[in-house]
């Protein structure tokens, strides 16, 4: 496939988890940032051997009302990676290798409160069920990393996977309120 059909199906893709996730979480969620127009703020330093970078596809924050909060607000940084994939044969291994980029940011001090979403545009078929969530399958994975990456101790309470698939979108067509 060309570079230009590739760019402009992920750029498609972007969109398309923004207008979903803007759908779920309303007036709790804001992605101004993505990685075709601020690299900068979705880019970071990979400790791997040989050094790297990598990118989160979209980023903002979270936020709720919080009355002991001197904005009134809760926020917390939110990174996203996006996958529009028509089938998910290799998702596993990418939902792999975003716990780990997850961990990587997460140690960061900055970021020890963010969040960390993957949304897929297809479900990935594997016997893990909900062991790729509890804690589980992070803590399994991340012995085989390379560069003693440790996850914090509390990543799964802020890793969120999400299949945001046609027939939601489908969904939200035919019954959500137009905004």
């Amino acid at each position: 496939m060309p570079a230009e059909q590739t760019h402009e199906i992920g750029r498609h893709g972007l969109i398309e988890a923004r207008l979903v996730l803007d759908r779920v979480f309303t007036d709790s969620i804001d992605l101004p940032f993505n990685a075709y127009e601020h690299p900068e703020k979705v880019t970071f330093d990979d400790p791997a051997s040989p050094p790297k970078q990598f990118s989160f596809d979209l980023s903002g924050n979270f936020r709720r009302a919080e009355k002991r909060a001197v904005a009134g607000l809760k926020v917390a940084e939110l990174f996203v990676e996006v996958k529009s994939y028509s089938e998910g044969s290799q998702l596993l291994n990418e939902y792999d290798e975003f716990l780990r980029r997850a961990a990587i940011v997460g140690s960061m001090p900055r970021h020890r409160n963010s969040w960390f979403m993957f949304l897929s545009s297809v479900p990935f078929g594997t016997t893990y069920g909900v062991r790729l969530c509890d804690g589980d399958f992070l803590r399994n994975r991340s012995q085989n990393w390379a560069g003693g990456i440790q996850a914090p101790q509390d990543l799964h309470l802020r890793t969120a996977l999400v299949f945001g698939n046609l027939s939601l979108k489908r969904t939200f067509q035919a019954w959500s309120n137009p905004r």
